[in-house]
């Protein structure tokens, strides 16, 4: 308080003993006032809290796992130009589509016999409720394959499958 007005300062000081706040009797120093080699200073002992320290290993690690996933996501993605060159040069960046559209097959064939077999042969209704929710589940699956399988001799689009042209087929 100090460099205020004289009233003010009463002012406060009657209003802290209103609150029975207790008033000090000398006020306390500036600290940068008091000289630093009177200054409390830590025990020479006491040692510094050490930092989360990541080693750069593992951040060159992390850095280039990040980098090949994006790599590979961008070799997958279902553009013609970019598929068609990484099919060339480096087909096997294309293995989680082959994994996708492998999985996606392997599903769709069985539930489409489930299906086919509970629409011809129907026992109750139900068979056929059951049918629809089953072709459904084969619907999701057949929409992931592409159109045209690629392959090395053959230009080929990126086009999904729809559901008519699989029953079809």
């Amino acid at each position: 308080m100090s460099g205020s007005d004289p009233e003010i300062e009463q002012e406060l000081r009657r209003m802290k003993a209103d609150l029975g706040m207790p008033q000090p009797s000398v006020p306390a120093p500036n600290p940068a006032a008091v000289p630093p080699a009177s200054r409390p200073q830590p025990h020479k002992s006491a040692t510094p809290r050490p930092r989360l320290s990541i080693p750069w290993q593992a951040k060159l690690l992390f850095l280039g796992g990040c980098t090949t996933m994006a790599v590979v996501w961008v070799a997958n993605l279902p553009f013609p130009f970019v598929r068609q060159a990484v099919q060339e040069h480096f087909p096997v960046l294309l293995i989680p589509s082959y994994i996708s559209w492998d999985y996606n097959y392997r599903q769709a064939v069985p539930l489409v016999e489930q299906a086919k077999q509970l629409i011809n042969q129907p026992t109750t209704f139900a068979d056929l409720d059951r049918a629809k929710g089953i072709l459904n589940q084969a619907k999701t699956h057949v929409e992931a394959l592409p159109v045209l399988f690629p392959s090395h001799s053959t230009r080929w689009y990126w086009h999904q499958l729809s559901f008519d042209q699989f029953r079809t087929m």
